[in-house]
């Protein structure tokens, strides 16, 4: 019995009905002439028949490559072999004499310094890499990005009393000295009064003109 996985049809949208329609009638008509003989023959021709009639009416999906796994730049490399030097010399430590631990030890020391020191120096090359590709995800569009980060399900039973949520809602949202008056603040610099009175007339009918002009 054959493993191999056959194509994918490339099956039309359910909302076209002309084409299933005529599918589905001369389907009937096939099968009606070419199914014959005991029950396991029948539903292994019906299987073949229905996927070569449609393969040859609607034709197959091309297969989608997959995306090949990014290489490990120079400074990954580094990390994972200093990894490996590491676990070396932890069996190294256990087997080895006291005075080889000593050694091994400000060994092991120095190779977890220069670890750590390449391992951020790696988060912050990816969180800037990161930030790229928000960035231009959101110039791309605002709302599209906006969306995935606030129009996500939630899931979770609450089990704080409302009574607890909305005391706590209200000491931080709330202020009661909100209604006095700030007063002057020593640090603002008084205005100096204008020197040009405020023309407070409504507008002459030359003025609307000109704007209506200029508009135009």
């Amino acid at each position: 019995m054959s493993t191999t996985r056959t194509p994918k049809i490339k099956w039309p949208k359910a909302s076209e009905k002309a084409p299933w329609k005529q599918f589905d009638e001369d389907l009937d008509i096939i099968l009606e002439s070419s199914i014959q003989g005991p029950v396991h023959r029948k539903v292994h021709t019906l299987t073949t028949l229905v996927y070569s009639v449609a393969k040859v009416r609607f034709g197959i999906e091309e297969a989608k490559k997959r995306k090949e796994a990014p290489k490990p730049n120079r400074r990954q490399h580094r990390i994972e072999n200093l990894r490996r030097e590491i676990r070396q010399l932890k069996k190294q430590y256990r087997n080895g004499s006291p005075m080889q631990r000593r050694g091994l030890s400000q060994l092991r020391d120095t190779l977890r310094t220069q670890l750590k020191s390449l391992r951020r120096a790696e988060n912050t090359r990816r969180k800037a890499r990161e930030r790229t590709r928000k960035r231009a995800a959101f110039t791309a569009s605002p709302y599209k990005f906006a969306k995935t980060l606030l129009d996500k399900e939630r899931s979770g039973t609450l089990e704080t009393p409302i009574e607890e949520v909305e005391k706590y809602l209200h000491d931080t949202h709330s202020n009661v000295n909100r209604e006095d008056a700030l007063g002057d603040c020593d640090r603002i610099d008084p205005a100096l009064p204008p020197e040009t009175p405020l023309v407070t007339t409504e507008p002459t009918l030359g003025e609307v003109k000109d704007v209506v002009k200029k508009v135009r």
